[in-house]
């Protein structure tokens, strides 16, 4: 039973519903998510990009936001140390933060060959996860 068919079995059970559209009509519900079942395979495209841009939208600001908060913080160090902050990639170094999301990104992935690959890669990850959980 899937959500969508428990949520309108909600409004079955009372008599003024009886009638109503929320009632529903067979065992299993017509909808998934909102899309009538053997519906365009463009109107299920549309629902990803949709969902995709919707994510963009919300996480984008967030990690340019930390990327300039990080060269904020960068510049305000140089000031407490009396030295010259990041200013060489850009103007006044408001490049800064893409070079370093470069370089993140093309960075090699080291993976000695004296190590169990499978334990050096899965570690860090069960770290995390460990963390997360408490």
């Amino acid at each position: 039973m899937s959500f969508g068919y428990s949520y309108m079995l909600l409004f079955t059970t009372g008599a003024g519903f009886k009638n109503s559209k929320y009632v529903a009509q067979s065992e299993e519900p017509t909808t998934f998510n909102g899309f009538v079942r053997g519906s365009n395979p463009c109107v299920l495209m549309m629902f990803f990009i949709d969902k995709i841009l919707s994510f963009l939208v919300i996480v984008l600001p967030i990690l340019i936001s930390v990327a300039f908060l990080t060269l904020a913080e960068r510049k305000i160090m140089a000031g407490v140390q009396q030295r010259i902050g990041p200013n060489s990639v850009g103007f006044f170094g408001l490049m800064q933060p893409m070079a370093d999301g470069l370089k993140l990104l093309l960075k090699e992935t080291v993976i000695p060959t004296n190590a169990n690959t499978f334990s050096f890669v899965f570690a860090p990850i069960l770290t995390l996860l460990l963390s997360l959980c408490g």
